[in-house]
Formats: C-alpha cells, structure tokens, sequence
C-alpha cells in the first residue's frame, strides 16, 4: 500500500475540566499538530481533530468521520485528567473501526502502559516518549515493511499475553521535524492573535511534583537551531498574522555556554529579519537575570512565567526546586525592574506543611503580589510516577487509589491545614461567578485589560484568605466543617465585583 492510501486518524479528546481551564489561552493543540505534519510529511492521509479547541465530545467525533475508513487511529493523552475521556473515545472508535489500529501516546500512558494496556483490551498499542518517528514505524508495521514490533521505538504492546516495552530513544535533531500544521481558528479565540512555538525538549530540573522525567529521559534539553524556530516565527507572523508567541519550553534558556550561545543567535535572527511580536517563556527563578531579559525585551518578550511553586525553604526543599526564597523574590524583583510581566507559578496548600507554613506561604504571596487568583487556592497534585507519591507514602499521608488514572488523594500532617483546605474549597465555589465576569472581561476588551482584571483577582482573594486563616486559628481541631459559618466570605466577592463592573464600563468607553 502507498502511504498516499493510508489514512489516519489523530485525535486530541476532550474533557470540560480542561475545557474551562484554557477558556482564555489559545486552544491549539502542538502535540497531534506537530505528529500530523510529520506522518503528512511522510506522503499519509491525515485527519486531525482537537476536539478541545472544537469543544466536541467523543460521539461527535466520530460522528464528523463516519464516512471515512481509518487504518490508522492515534490518540493524544497527555494529561492524567485525560485518560477517562480517551478511554471512552477508543472503546466508541473500537466499535465503529473494528479493524483499525489504535494507538494511544502522552505522558500518562508512557508511565501507566502496563495499565493501559490491562485496562483497555480495545487499544493495541502504547507509544511512550516522543511519538514522531514511533508513529510512523507503527504506520509501517500495518503496512508490513516492518515485521518486528521490538523495532519500534518506545512500542508498548502484548505479546502471547505477556507485555513489553521497547526504549523510547530521544529525537536528537528536532530541525528534522516539520513545522506543526496550524488551524488559524485556535488563534483567535480571545481578542489578538495567539500560537503556541517549542523551541526545545526537556528541563534539568528535577521537581518533586513533576512526573515527565519518570515518563521520558527528559533531563538533557534537545534544541531546534535558533535559525528554524525563527523560520516558523516568520511564517505565523507574516502569514498568519500572529501578534503574540507563547513558548510553551519547560525552560527557555539557563546559564550554561551551550545555551547561552543559542540565545544570542535567537536573538540576532529575529533582529535581522526585523520581526515584531510579543512572547512569553518559561524559567526558573535561579536562570532570572537582567542582562539577558533586556536583550528579549528589546525583541519583543512579554511575559516571563516562573516556577516559585512556594515561600517556604523547607517546602522547597522538599520540591527539590534547588532554589531559596531570597533567590525567589530577586527573580520577581529583576523581572518588574525591567517592566516584564510576571506570571508565577505557586503551590498554595501542600499537605506536609504546617499552619504556620500556610500563614508564612500567604506572607510571600502578600509581600511580592500574586499575578493571578490561582495562587491563592492551589494545592499540590500527586501525579502517577512523581517524587511526592514516596514522601507522602513515607509519611503515610498518602491515600490508596482505587484505580491508577485518579490523582492521589492524601491526608495532611496538620488539622488545621486540613480545616483550611476544606474551607477553602466550598469558597472557591462562591467565587465562580465572579471569575467567570473577570474572564469575560478580558474575553470582550482583549488581552490587554489581563493585568487590571488580575488586580481586582488578586486583592479580592487577599482579603478572602487574610479573613479565612483568621477564622480557621479561632477553631478547635475536632470542630467538623460548617458552610454556614463562613457565608459572610460571600460578601467579599458581592463587593469586589462591583470593580469589575467598574473596569468594564471603562472597557467599554475606550472601545
């Protein structure tokens, strides 16, 4: 069969958690955009569905490709959160396609394959690590030019019952790869032209939280040359009209020569081409310093998100960030001395910590200012393979899981933590409505009205936290949760949304 007779089918699920947690980012999907253009590139029929931009559930995916054969169906599932969804999708598209090959790839299923394929008798295979060259290895084993399956890269698969697992092996020259297709909706579902660019693959990191470096070998950074990220910029930028890049790299750059040569090269070429955007990175605190932010300034950076994840050294510690809070709070200092936004990452509530870390966590967020409501109410999510699943087991804190797709639930060390949790949650239920007229603010006036409306977040949710850790100190540890004691955090919001409605009224007249 000639590969211009094969037909696939890349599917990126939908679920509404999701859904809402991007109703305000740019919904393109790189992940089945970039596996798309490579297997196009290779000369196959390719149908690519985000049904999370599409907003579509799994039967009206099916239901847009009916008439078409497929023999080949891929499904990306990246998050954890994700994996009901995808399992759904397979086990509706293993009836519809009883004869297709279906396939399905992410970082959950590279750490959960065994269970995958336990689990899910209608899908053949798992692909763990990066999936381009894997894909097309399987689109050759269907088409039998390759026999062995142990040939394909990273394959998970049943063998007489038994299942195996093949090494992923790292792509070491990403310039290979073709740029990712691109859908011109997904970049204008808020006010301004958004896409999202890697420039490179893997961190140095090492975070207790994070689970990828157990899924890939991701701790050496692999990056495309400054000369090919910039060839995609030009074409989203005088093709597409992209105004702002969002460069979704788990670090940008760091200290070390190879890097630093790689951005001073990324630099010139987008100076030499004289290419005008706006863009946001990804760094840690520890690789924050003025010298190399006012040379992307001058190119047009933004926005610079960092990792503080806490403002406790113990808690980092724990983390294993490999930072201090001084180095922290010098990363935000440096970032606003040169007048670039700040998003930050931050892990609120983290179940090892005692009340007088809580309290001490709020100071640090009170005394640098928090870019957003989130940091406020974030607790700590126990992903499968992670560093945290072994210090809360050591601990005994953490809470067996009836099944392997869940996150971890945990117990917490301190009751009061836990009493603030609780509380907390059934006050982020109040403010939904209020989050959800901030939302639509910025998704009527545009991007630019982001900092106001976080303003009005964020000092709306210092005096919703100052008032709740107050009321929290005055109970006694065996006191049981009571909604009702605490309706007067309704007000907080009532009041503030007056703001809201204050800064839309100024929207609207400067429309």
């Amino acid at each position: 069969m000639f590969n211009n007779e094969f037909n696939v089918l890349l599917v990126a699920p939908n679920f509404i958690e999701k859904w809402n947690k991007l109703e305000l980012s740019c919904k393109e999907n790189l992940s089945i955009n970039a596996l798309s253009a490579y297997l196009i590139g290779k000369g196959y029929n390719v149908t690519t569905i985000n049904a999370q931009f599409e907003n579509w559930d799994n039967e009206r995916v099916l239901e847009e490709v009916k008439d078409k054969n497929f023999h080949f169906i891929g499904v990306s599932c990246s998050p954890q959160k994700l994996y009901l969804a995808s399992k759904d999708f397979i086990k509706k598209a293993r009836k519809q396609y009883p004869n297709t090959c279906i396939t399905i790839g992410g970082v959950f299923p590279s750490l959960s394959y065994k269970d995958i394929l336990n689990d899910l008798p209608e899908v053949d295979y798992v692909s763990t690590g990066e999936g381009e060259f894997a894909l097309e290895q399987i689109c050759l084993h269907i088409q039998h030019e390759i026999k062995d399956l142990s040939q394909i890269s990273g394959l998970a698969y049943r063998e007489n019952g038994v299942i195996k697992i093949n090494k992923a092996n790292r792509i070491a020259d990403l310039d290979v790869l073709p740029f990712p297709i691109r859908d011109k909706r997904t970049f204008e579902n808020v006010k301004g032209i958004f896409a999202n660019v890697i420039a490179g693959r893997g961190c140095y990191g090492n975070c207790s939280f994070c689970s990828i470096h157990s899924a890939y070998e991701y701790r050496q950074r692999i990056c495309r040359s400054p000369k090919n990220v910039v060839d995609e910029i030009e074409i989203l930028v005088n093709k597409y009209g992209v105004q702002f890049i969002q460069f979704h790299d788990d670090i940008f750059y760091d200290y070390s020569p190879r890097s630093q040569k790689w951005l001073n090269e990324f630099i010139k070429e987008i100076e030499n081409r004289k290419l005008k955007f706006n863009f946001r990175i990804y760094l840690r605190p520890n690789d924050v310093r003025e010298k190399e932010l006012i040379k992307l300034k001058e190119i047009g950076l933004d926005t610079v998100f960092i990792g503080i994840e806490s403002g406790v050294q113990r808690i980092l510690n724990e983390m294993r960030k490999g930072i201090t809070v001084l180095q922290a709070e010098e990363a935000i200092k440096t970032l606003r001395k040169v007048n670039i936004n700040v998003h930050m990452g931050f892990i609120t509530i983290v179940p090892t910590m005692t009340f007088e870390e809580l309290k001490e966590n709020y100071d640090f967020l009170y005394r640098v200012g928090s870019d957003n409501d989130a940091n406020f109410h974030n607790r700590l999510n126990i992903y499968n393979g992670c560093y945290y699943e072994k210090i809360l087991s050591d601990q005994g804190l953490l809470i067996e899981k009836e099944n392997f797709w869940d996150i971890h639930t945990y117990k917490f060390s301190d009751i009061r933590v836990k009493l603030y949790h609780d509380y907390l949650q059934i006050v982020k239920g109040y403010s939904k409505s209020f989050k959800h007229k901030a939302n639509s603010i910025v998704s009527m006036y545009g991007q630019k009205y982001t900092s106001l409306v976080n303003e009005i977040l964020s000092f709306t949710w210092t005096q919703v936290t100052r008032v709740l850790l107050k009321f929290v100190e005055t109970l006694n540890i065996e006191d049981k949760v009571d909604e009702s004691k605490i309706v007067f955090v309704k007000n907080i919001f009532i009041e503030n949304e007056k703001n809201l409605l204050e800064l839309e009224k100024k929207c609207e007249c400067q429309k």
